[in-house]
């Protein structure tokens, strides 16, 4: 019996879908990496620290263009670095009982500041195990602008040198002088959300005199990661 032609194309129909079932989970597959690949190269990933009085910055080293902040080279190694800034002599006391006389001359009293700088290779929650941590994502704009903004508070020398004070407070850290006045509202706290802010995170700096209320607001931008240390 002859086969009409009507048999021809449900057939050549069939064909057709039994091909593109096969084609289409890869190429949605494919999809999906190339646009994970591209949300990785648009995306920078830092993390905000919560040590109890004071909260840090940390970024992913290899994340900072060397040639734009060419003062890369003059940080502690590792392949993280925690960031902060605050009164000299509060932030330089060595002492875990906090003073509370450097606490309160660094609030009402125009001192100057220094910039904190750690370098480590593991993973922030495993180096900071008993502190707060939050993971933030960044658009690459961002985080260049939060980098703009943390650079400029380094004070340098003639030959554009930033300049060491002496060991930091854990791990291999170090001081360096910053050129800005410490003196409340403007706290390490504020610091921090203004540099979160220039990095696009819509924070009222001011607002965050404490660093619970930092981690509080931040948590509606990013991951927590331990709220607090016993977690």
């Amino acid at each position: 019996m002859a086969l009409s032609r009507s048999y021809f194309y449900k057939m050549a129909l069939c064909n057709a879908l039994f091909v593109l079932a096969l084609i289409v989970p890869y190429y949605g597959k494919a999809m999906d990496q190339s646009e994970a690949q591209a949300n990785a190269d648009t995306t920078r990933h830092i993390y905000v620290v919560n040590h109890g009085w004071h909260t840090g910055i940390i970024v992913i080293r290899a994340d900072v263009d060397t040639v734009r902040f060419s003062i890369m080279q003059q940080l502690p190694a590792g392949r993280f670095l925690e960031i902060g800034w605050g009164d000299a002599d509060f932030y330089q006391n060595p002492s875990y009982e906090v003073d509370y006389w450097l606490a309160f001359k660094a609030a009402v009293l125009p001192t100057t500041s220094v910039m904190h700088i750690v370098g480590f290779d593991d993973p922030p929650d495993v180096f900071f195990g008993y502190s707060g941590l939050i993971k933030i994502d960044l658009t690459i704009n961002g985080f260049r602008d939060m980098m703009d903004f943390v650079v400029s508070y380094f004070e340098r020398d003639k030959r554009g040198h930033i300049l060491p004070l002496g060991k930091g407070l854990y791990g291999n850290s170090r001081f360096y002088k910053s050129d800005r006045i410490y003196i409340f509202p403007k706290t390490c706290n504020v610091w921090t959300a203004q540099a979160l802010r220039e990095a696009g995170i819509p924070l009222s700096p001011y607002r965050y005199q404490k660093s619970g209320f930092l981690m509080e607001a931040l948590r509606e931008y990013g991951r927590v990661l331990r709220a607090r240390p016993e977690d």
